[in-house]
């Protein structure tokens, strides 16, 4: 059987992570699990400890960081990356992993949202499989597509949005992302907080760590304007000297388009 090395960022210690170290060992065909966290050190069940690699990254600001170092500790041909509160449905997996093809780089699952609402318990589908933006969760990476975009990430531009360029990357190395529909449970995901920095780095991630294509060029757009019209005016000066210094592909495609504002 062919073994995946996983990788996940833990932030925050779950009170019940252990549970969710068990569903993953008991769905997924491990190497190695490689959990980095970001508060306090998790005390891994020793049943596991052969195949738990941790990684201490409190000092580290960003997710992008902690994500360029998870991945650096991957030795296998394709990995799984998966948020901390993600539990895997029996045979789930199996679904997922028959996409795995020559042309292939990227795959991921649908998720179902679990999150308390005002007391309540809800199950929200999101139906992310008809939205051409990836998402993160449940997904596969061909590790090579990921390995010139791990070299760069250094700074605050990733926030929430490493899935866009994670995607970007698989598509710009040659290969296919695929969206699936391989049912997993995603619990109490939080919701992003709509500050001015973060709204910044939104886009100024995508300028920086990505190839220009209609996808991101489009949520360029968007992710423009909502930070003009909610916060304040973009500098077009300072985004073109940004593009100028971080990823001039940008500049013939973005020039214009911020000088509108």
């Amino acid at each position: 059987m062919k073994v995946y090395d996983v990788i996940v960022p833990l932030f925050e210690i779950r009170d019940n992570i252990e549970s969710f170290i068990d569903n993953w060992f008991k769905e997924l065909p491990i190497r190695k699990l490689i959990l980095g966290f970001g508060k306090d050190k998790i005390k891994t069940p020793k049943k596991y400890e052969d195949q738990i690699i941790t990684l201490n990254q409190t000092e580290n600001k960003t997710l992008g960081k902690c994500l360029s170092e998870l991945i650096s500790e991957v030795k296998t041909e394709w990995f799984i990356y998966l948020h901390s509160d993600v539990e895997i449905i029996q045979h789930v997996f199996d679904i997922l992993k028959s996409y795995i093809k020559n042309d292939v780089g990227g795959i991921e699952g649908e998720p179902i949202i679990i999150r308390h609402i005002k007391g309540e318990l809800k199950y929200i589908f999101p139906e992310r499989y008809f939205i051409k933006r990836g998402y993160s969760g449940f997904q596969m990476f061909r590790t090579k597509c990921l390995s010139n975009l791990i070299k760069k990430i250094e700074d605050d531009y990733i926030f929430t949005n490493e899935d866009i360029i994670t995607q970007n990357a698989v598509s710009s190395s040659g290969f296919r992302y695929i969206k699936t529909w391989a049912i997993y449970l995603h619990y109490n995901e939080g919701l992003r907080k709509n500050t001015e920095k973060n709204a910044k780095d939104m886009f100024l991630g995508i300028l920086k760590y990505t190839k220009p294509n209609e996808l991101v060029k489009n949520l360029i757009k968007v992710t423009m304007r909502s930070y003009h019209d909610i916060f304040k005016p973009i500098n077009s000066d300072e985004i073109i000297e940004f593009i100028k210094k971080n990823n001039s592909e940008w500049l013939s495609y973005i020039e214009d388009f911020v000088n509108s504002f």
